[in-house]
């Protein structure tokens, strides 16, 4: 399948002059393909929110200046180019603290994956990266539907360390709900698994064990507790 300017430039830029001029009310993004619409009920690019206007510096106009370039680019291209694009404009977005913007680019990959029937893989990569983004936005709900799709999928692909990041992800997302004890089973599921773990996944381990583990010892499960304690001196080295 080919698609043809999927995210369309006239109304990216007609958005994003809107939101420069303060205009307000709920937006629906509409991408357009050559064989299929999609339809997107979210809101559009929200770059700019109109009350922190007068906050925006100039490196944070011109770098939402740029995913408008990336995310707007007109001429046609084919499934996989198109892949590529969102995920660069998600990377692009994610890098300059535009969350509602990487979530909406990645989930035009995501939406792009599915219909051309991508590596189960790729789409677990994609829904554990869009799980990161809503917790860091503060949906925790969605955060949590994302990363049990995303788990679901590497159950069927046999444990790895994709296995472990998504557990120790997950139960970083039940303590964002304060459900401490729920994400400690997760943790503890992980444990075993931490070995296969190596740079800034085996970094966000032990953060997420030292956390708990402080929590725990608030909460009164101190025999838990010094166990994670211990795994994150592990972890970390010490």
């Amino acid at each position: 399948m080919t698609y043809s300017s999927c995210c369309s430039c006239s109304g990216l830029i007609a958005f994003f002059r809107s939101r420069m001029l303060g205009k307000t009310g709920p937006v629906a993004g509409r991408f357009f393909c050559r064989t299929q619409r999609i339809r997107i009920n979210t809101l559009m690019l929200p770059i700019i929110q109109p009350a922190r206007f007068t906050g925006l510096t100039m490196a944070r106009l011109l770098a939402a200046l740029a995913l408008l370039l990336v995310l707007g680019a007109c001429n046609g291209s084919n499934a996989a180019t198109e892949y590529e694009r969102q995920l660069k404009a998600c990377s692009v977005a994610e890098g300059n603290g535009m969350l509602d913007s990487a979530v909406l680019a990645c989930t035009m990959a995501l939406t792009i994956a599915e219909e051309q029937a991508y590596a189960p893989d790729q789409l677990s990569a994609l829904l554990f990266r869009l799980g990161q983004l809503e917790r860091q936005r503060g949906n925790f709900q969605e955060a949590e539907s994302l990363l049990q799709r995303s788990l679901a999928i590497e159950d069927t692909l046999g444990v790895s360390a994709a296995t472990t990041t998504r557990l120790i992800e997950l139960a970083l997302i039940l303590a964002g709900q304060d459900r401490w004890l729920e994400g400690a089973e997760l943790l503890e599921q992980a444990t075993p698994l931490l070995p296969g773990l190596a740079g800034e996944d085996r970094r966000a381990a032990a953060n997420a064990f030292r956390g708990y583990s402080a929590r725990l010892e608030m909460l009164g499960h101190a025999e838990q507790a010094e166990r994670f304690s211990e795994v994150f001196r592990q972890l970390n080295g010490s």
